[in-house]
């Protein structure tokens, strides 16, 4: 119950934070197109005002109208194509200043003399271009942060899905080999039993008896290792690590000798039957390599 209770935990929280950031996202473009929007206004006001100020031909009002037009594109590059490398960054950025420059330039003079043309006041003719030029810088700067945003909202939206696709097959994993963890669990905690007996030695013995009433005989070997190991299932199927697979085959002869002299066969009269062939185990790699000879063993008897 707690471990199905964490996965929902687990699988919860990362729908809820790709939900905002999708959110997040929708509001940064939103306000990116509005700025898109605003600065379009801004420049159509420019290039009519140089339409007007030019001269009444297809080709003045062209070039006229080119100034605001390469602007625009300008800043629509710099705002959509990520900066790669540095060098060509910074030429970027020194191109779309000097575009800039000129088109400013480019359109305060001809909203002077549009201003001039219609009998406008000295100060109207000199202060309004500068709202329609500074409209322009602070609407191109706006959208260069945006866009910067975006960027780094994309990002964390696409880090979050990576999660979100994560996060089931480690579920799904945990799920199905859910037993396969708890063996290496029970593995570890039977190496680590065994470290533990080996260094207390003959204390572990002589707590043993002083538990044991009086007047009692201590159990024998036999007796102790019959009582203490528990039986090996030949039935179920055993998979042996790599490095135990070549010991398969010593571990045969040594169960069939075991057989043949008429001991039981537990887990510490293998492990000892194999320490005296050169072959000395822990016990869980004992338990494992006693399980899978068995196993072939029964298999070969019942073919």
């Amino acid at each position: 119950m707690n471990a199905t209770h964490d996965t929902r935990h687990i699988t919860a929280g990362p729908a809820t934070v790709a939900g905002q950031h999708d959110d997040e996202l929708r509001r940064l473009r939103l306000i990116q197109w509005t700025l898109r929007g605003a600065l379009a206004l801004a420049l159509v006001v420019s290039m009519a005002a140089n339409i007007l100020a030019a001269a009444p031909d297809p080709v003045a009002r062209s070039i006229a109208a080119w100034s605001p037009l390469a602007l625009y594109t300008a800043i629509e590059v710099m705002t959509r194509v990520p900066v790669r490398n540095r060098l060509l960054g910074a030429i970027r950025i020194v191109a779309t200043v000097a575009i800039a420059v000129i088109a400013g330039v480019t359109s305060y003079l001809h909203m002077v003399g549009v201003g001039q043309r219609y009998g406008e006041s000295w100060q109207v003719v000199y202060l309004l271009p500068i709202s329609v030029d500074g409209l322009v810088t602070v609407l191109t700067l706006s959208l260069l942060d945006i866009a910067s945003q975006v960027r780094s909202a994309i990002v964390r939206a696409a880090a979050v899905q990576k999660h979100q696709s994560i996060i089931p097959v480690v579920s799904d994993s945990t799920s199905i080999g859910g037993s396969a963890t708890q063996a290496q669990r029970n593995i570890d905690a039977d190496e680590g039993g065994d470290v533990a007996t080996s260094m207390s030695g003959s204390t572990g013995q002589d707590a043993e008896a002083s538990r044991r009433p009086l007047g009692t005989r201590r159990p024998t070997g036999r007796a102790r290792a019959q009582r203490a190991t528990p039986p090996v299932r030949v039935s179920e199927t055993v998979a042996l690590p790599p490095e135990l697979e070549p010991l398969l085959q010593p571990a045969t002869q040594v169960l069939q000798e075991l057989q043949a002299a008429g001991r039981p066969i537990t887990r510490d009269c293998f492990a000892a039957a194999l320490r005296d062939a050169g072959q000395p185990l822990r016990s869980a790699k004992v338990t494992l390599l006693l399980a899978a000879v068995r196993n072939q063993h029964a298999q070969q008897n019942g073919s």
